[in-house]
């Protein structure tokens, strides 16, 4: 009988009785480790024991910087390295730019208080660069989460395309707010502004207050304890001054209604003579509500000694919304005064015509002071309503500036004293003082609406005056912030505005131009 080779597994079997000491033996007598390979029954040539090479100690590891991108694979590794480089290189550059721009500065400012940070080094830097400071701002805590449309906003509020916003900015009120509802309250207002500036391709829809913020501030207010701090007084005031400026009176008056409560809680108006800025708009917020309501104002102070007699026969304000502020409206009390202008500009009319005549030695005198006189004896009219009969009353300094204006064009050199517009300016300030439309001038409406245009010529008038240094600076300023809050994007544009009215083309042509071109080429600067 043929032998038969054994399978592997058997001779494993066998192999695992045989005793330790005799399966030594059996082993090959070598010091070098060797491998046995079993050949299975596959048709393979016989095993054989191959000796393993010697071991070789591995080289010394070499460390190396790489840019690791977890985020992606192995390939694209070197390109997040080379942007990483790039990257580096350009924080360099901005970091050296910025202590270039810094040493800049303390040269230019040698008696500031020199900052020695890089932090601080990047505010100066986007100081220099004109750029928005809030948003690089390295020390601001916001009390909201900011994205880029909340950025965008806050520039808005620390730009120079608003008056009011710069009033307000250059007060530090801006500044002061770090409750959530009040910022938010901020940017709305922002959004707002955005919303009626943007043309209509571009429209910017307004952002809301969210419920939560408002149940939030109702209950401050209407708990037992209530919150009487500073945070909650200029909280008040922001809310009172967006409502100011989007001309909302219903909610004008109950935000008034709740400062007024928080300030009489605190102790009085005195209570805010820390804070210079919050005490003076809370007071001027308070003498508005009166003036509107036909009430008296709860705080009293100098220089506001005006009756309110007359001015509470008027109708009240609140209910008027500015949607309903229609041409029929403005007209209603703008015309006595425009038509007094009218009858002027016809004797002028005749006026010349006479010096040209062939036949006319002597020019007949223009009375003046009739014309002026006739303005002063307009009246205010009770079955019109506040902002009405505010607007006649500013319509009527305004026709002065405008016949003493006339008068100067027509007259020999210096014949008029150049005191008469500053008394005429002093007596519109304390129109628009006591009155509702240093609302609408502080951009709160649009060009498109039918009270633009007044407003416009309301503002241009008043800053054509012979002023010199601070009230030229302050009424060019003024113009600058209603051409800009109103939309007036060319010279050509505002002269078909303006040419609805009296005087414009004949008198105020070259003054118009003058004043245009100031504050457009600072207005391109500021940009």
């Amino acid at each position: 009988m043929p032998h038969r080779r054994r399978p592997p597994t058997v001779l494993a079997r066998e192999l695992s009785i045989i005793p330790k000491s005799n399966r030594d033996s059996l082993m090959p007598q070598s010091k070098e480790p060797v491998s046995c390979v079993i050949e299975l029954d596959s048709g393979l040539p016989p095993a054989k024991i191959v000796a393993s090479k010697k071991f070789k100690k591995p080289l010394p590891h070499v460390r190396k910087t790489h840019f690791i991108n977890l985020s992606t694979t192995y390939k694209s590794d070197n390109k997040v390295a080379s942007k990483i480089r790039s990257h580096a290189r350009q924080e360099s550059y901005r970091k050296k730019k910025a202590a270039r721009n810094l040493t800049e500065l303390s040269r230019s400012n040698p008696k500031v208080l020199l900052p020695h940070s890089a932090r601080l080094a990047v505010a100066a830097d986007a100081l220099v660069s004109r750029l928005a400071v809030s948003e690089v701002d390295p020390f601001r805590k916001y009390p909201i989460v900011m994205n880029p449309k909340s950025y965008r906003l806050l520039r808005n509020l620390y730009g120079e395309s608003s008056f009011i916003f710069t009033t307000m900015r250059n007060k530090g009120v801006f500044n002061c707010i770090t409750d959530p509802a009040a910022f938010t309250q901020m940017l709305a207002m922002s959004s707002w502004h955005l919303s009626i500036e943007s043309p209509a391709n571009d429209r910017i829809e307004p952002i809301q207050l969210s419920i939560g913020a408002i149940q939030r501030l109702n209950h401050r207010l209407t708990t037992p304890h209530v919150d009487t701090s500073d945070n909650m007084v200029f909280t008040l005031l922001i809310f009172c001054l967006f409502e100011m400026v989007k001309f909302d009176m219903p909610s004008f008056a109950v935000h008034v209604n709740g400062l007024v409560n928080v300030i009489k809680l605190r102790g009085g108006l005195q209570t805010l003579a820390h804070n210079i800025p919050a005490q003076s708009m809370a007071f001027k917020f308070d003498v508005i509500q009166g003036l509107l309501s036909g009430t008296t104002p709860q705080f009293s102070g100098s220089g506001h000694s005006e009756s309110y007699d007359v001015r509470s026969k008027r109708k009240s304000l609140f209910l008027t919304d500015l949607s309903a502020i229609s041409d029929t409206y403005i007209s209603e009390a703008v015309k006595p005064c425009l038509d007094i202008l009218e009858e002027l500009k016809i004797e002028v009319a005749n006026e010349f015509k006479r010096r040209n005549a062939r036949d006319n030695t002597v020019s007949r005198r223009i009375d003046w002071t009739s014309y002026i006189n006739q303005l002063d004896s307009v009246f205010l009219d009770p079955d019109l309503d506040t902002l009405q009969n505010d607007l006649r009353d500013v319509c009527k300094v305004v026709g002065k500036i405008f016949t003493v204006r006339v008068q100067r064009a027509l007259s020999p050199p210096n014949s008029v004293s150049p005191s008469l517009d500053l008394a005429y300016v002093r007596e519109i300030q304390a129109q628009t003082t006591k009155s509702i439309p240093i609302v609408l001038i502080n951009n709160s409406i649009p060009i498109r609406h039918p009270a633009g245009p007044i407003i416009l010529w309301i503002t241009f008038i008043t800053a054509s005056c012979e002023l010199y240094g601070e009230d030229k600076r302050w009424h060019n300023s003024c113009l600058g912030g209603v051409r800009r809050g109103l939309g007036v994007k060319s010279f050509d544009e505002m002269m078909e505005i303006m040419k609805r009215f009296p005087w414009i083309e004949e008198v105020f042509t070259r003054r118009l131009r003058e004043m245009w071109d100031k504050i457009y080429w600072e207005y391109w600067y500021h940009a």
